[in-house]
């Protein structure tokens, strides 16, 4: 029996994830077809219902996370006092993409979505200075720690992170937005491998290993906000409409008073380096930085 919509297209901001399904669900349907419209990069900025209504990079949704348990591993952070535990919290979502991830059921994923601020606990307004200091309270997390090695070997695929994403923080969706979000193919590259020669020789070499993941939840890589890979291996995608400059890559909440932004991962891992992936600074620049520290979360998901 041939599925039936009922459809009343709205600004994205005043749909609720169970509409925007319905809606979604009719697109991919074939029942919808508005007309998308690109920037000279062919990158969709805009989507223009048949009833005239438009969604647009930038537009807002609000989403909540459910409280998010420790998942109990020992790490190098919690050892030094990082529970990577999440309070139950409202969080604001923007369009930063259309059509530019791959289904991996095939075509493109007609929305992506990346958190407006990074995940944070309380109320606090900035994150500590020091990593290890009370950063339980803040949302922060590791890429990776120092009981797995702390290295980029096996990248975003291998990583702590990753596996926290799309177990813990996807099960702590609400149904109806889980039930929007499409599983993608995200291109990530390792960095490379540490090689001991001898006692006093180690060598680098770059993997060669398949570097597409299937991910519900994924950070975005270096060259989607920034258009350059100054950091990681070429191929890790192209750049979203929505990040232009540093400061569309700054987020709350602030790393402390004398910076505009929280420092924030991304799936990246240097091409040059066995121990360090890329994040977003407190400028809202793109720097490197051990696989073991803390930083804050800005998760993505496509619809």
């Amino acid at each position: 029996m041939k599925k039936t919509y009922n459809l009343e297209v709205k600004p994205f901001s005043e749909c609720t994830w169970a509409e925007i399904k319905e809606i979604t669900d009719a697109y991919y349907a074939g029942v919808l077809n508005p007309t998308i419209a690109t920037d000279t990069n062919n990158e969709g900025i805009s989507i223009t219902w048949e009833n005239g209504t438009v969604w647009k990079i930038g537009d807002k949704q609000v989403m909540h996370i459910n409280h998010i348990n420790s998942t109990g591993t020992q790490t190098y952070n919690q050892s030094l006092g990082v529970d990577n535990s999440v309070n139950a919290k409202k969080y604001r979502v923007r369009i930063i993409g259309i059509n530019h991830d791959d289904l991996t059921s095939g075509g493109k994923a007609l929305i992506t979505l990346n958190m407006e601020s990074c995940l944070w606990n309380k109320s606090s307004t900035r994150y500590m200075s020091d990593y290890c200091d009370k950063a339980e309270t803040l949302g922060l997390q590791p890429m990776d720690d120092a009981y797995r090695y702390a290295i980029n070997k096996g990248g975003w695929r291998e990583s702590v992170l990753r596996v926290w994403l799309q177990n813990n923080f996807y099960k702590a969706l609400d149904d109806d937005l889980k039930s929007c979000v499409k599983e993608v193919k995200k291109k990530t590259y390792n960095g490379c491998d540490y090689r001991r020669i001898d006692d006093i020789q180690a060598s680098f070499e770059a993997s060669t290993e398949d570097p597409t993941t299937f991910d519900k939840i994924f950070l975005l890589s270096e060259v989607e906000v920034s258009g350059s890979n100054g950091y990681s291996h070429a191929g890790e995608g192209t750049k979203y409409p929505y990040y232009s400059d540093n400061a569309s890559r700054c987020k709350a909440p602030k790393w402390d008073s004398s910076n505009v932004s929280g420092r924030w991962w991304l799936r990246s891992a240097y091409s040059d380096h066995s121990v360090l992936f890329c994040f977003v600074d407190g400028t809202g620049a793109i720097g490197s930085s051990l696989a073991s520290r803390a930083y804050g979360i800005s998760a993505a998901f496509c619809i």
